[in-house]
């Protein structure tokens, strides 16, 4: 896999924006991603730059794949990382699988029955992936989205959807120990101190009536220090 660097336009003084091709699902794609500049005076250029993006190829696929196939369930999936998943959902046919959200049932009929939300097997279709290097927006609403992609990175990759969808079903069972509903509840805490800082932050800059906006920044890593590292094996004594 290639990534070409097609254009570098500097954002505030402190980060770029870049503009990529690159191939996903053997589509070639026009990608915009953000380049923090590695010092306060001086973006990276050339080689240094071309291999931070390089290093960031699998992060640009995923975000990509997910907009090809919207509401693609590919967690399941074997593989080592969510790209992995994604990629074998893709070769096995792009389906979502049937499901019973919050109950037992193997069909609609009894997940119903039982409570749950039944899902059936789905088909998702993939839709071309948008050109973001012809998106025209204003500096405000780039910072809210850069703001939005770190926390996707930061929250997702420690729990991915899929982790979450499975804890989530885990805590609702009855049949679950208390001591294990307790844990769970920590962790959505915990994941809702992350929100809450999020849309504090967000709220700053879309809001803000003058330019503060501009010099508003954020780091998610505060969180790790409370971060509950709850994984399902864990909780079934794994």
């Amino acid at each position: 896999m290639t990534i070409e660097i097609n254009n570098i336009q500097d954002i505030d003084g402190t980060k770029n924006w870049i503009y990529l091709t690159l191939i996903v699902d053997g589509d070639e794609v026009k990608y915009t991603s953000v380049n923090p500049w590695n010092t306060p005076t001086e973006p990276l250029t050339e080689q240094a730059l071309q291999d931070w993006c390089n290093n960031r190829e699998n992060t640009y696929q995923l975000e990509i794949l997910k907009s090809m196939y919207p509401n693609a369930r590919y967690q399941d999936q074997e593989g080592d990382t969510d790209l992995e998943k994604f990629t074998n959902w893709i070769a096995a046919g792009h389906t979502n699988a049937a499901y019973c959200k919050g109950a037992e049932g193997s069909d609609g009929a009894t997940c119903t029955t039982n409570g749950g939300q039944w899902f059936p097997e789905e088909e998702v279709t993939k839709v071309p992936f948008t050109n973001s290097h012809s998106y025209i927006g204003d500096m405000r609403t780039r910072k809210l989205e850069e703001l939005n992609q770190d926390l996707r990175d930061y929250l997702y990759g420690k729990y991915d959807i899929g982790t979450q969808m499975s804890l989530k079903e885990t805590k609702d069972r009855d049949d679950t120990p208390a001591e294990i509903k307790a844990s769970l509840d920590g962790l959505y805490l915990w994941i809702l101190s992350v929100m809450g800082y999020y849309y504090t932050k967000k709220a700053a800059i879309r809001d803000a009536v003058d330019d503060s906006w501009q010099t508003e920044t954020w780091d998610f890593s505060q969180f790790d220090a409370t971060d509950p590292k709850i994984s399902l094996e864990a909780l079934m004594g794994g």
